[in-house]
């Protein structure tokens, strides 16, 4: 939505630069924060958008003339650097992509990229919470001891 309401923001691919006159963007409601979910496929995009949104704080359309700081929220889960498929070699996951984002967001700014919250794993916040449930569970099961010990494959 955020590039077809502004088609001048992703202009690197110049099979999707606008050809003829400049299309007059539309404007959309500000954005209030970025949630990342996983690796995007045009990764060039994203990283120019996600950085536009947070130099403009949600404005993307608008142009950046002082530097918001700390920016607009940033949520994101699954920060694996890497991951295994059918290739020979490990591919790049979601958490190379963050890395991305940060060095970007620095290299511009100065400033470190903060997250509200990384989730999902391997992240603090998702190993409490299965400790909280596998401790409800054993508490179910009537267990009276406390599990010492807990592998988490996969």
């Amino acid at each position: 939505m955020l590039r077809e309401a502004n088609p001048l923001l992703d202009v690197v691919d110049h099979n999707r630069r606008p050809k003829d006159m400049i299309p007059i963007s539309k404007d959309l409601p500000p954005i209030d924060a970025v949630v990342l979910f996983g690796e995007p496929i045009r990764w060039e995009t994203n990283l120019q958008l996600i950085t536009d949104v947070l130099l403009t704080n949600g404005r993307p359309g608008n142009p950046v003339t002082t530097l918001h700081y700390p920016h607009i929220p940033v949520l994101a889960c699954n920060m694996d650097l890497l991951w295994m498929a059918e290739a020979k070699n490990p591919r790049f996951g979601h958490g190379m992509f963050l890395v991305c984002l940060e060095s970007i967001y620095k290299k511009i700014t100065g400033c470190e990229l903060k997250y509200e919250a990384l989730i999902g794993k391997p992240s603090v916040v998702t190993y409490n919470y299965a400790e909280l449930l596998i401790r409800k569970q054993a508490e179910k099961l009537g267990w009276t001891r406390p599990v010492q010990r807990l592998y988490a494959i996969g």
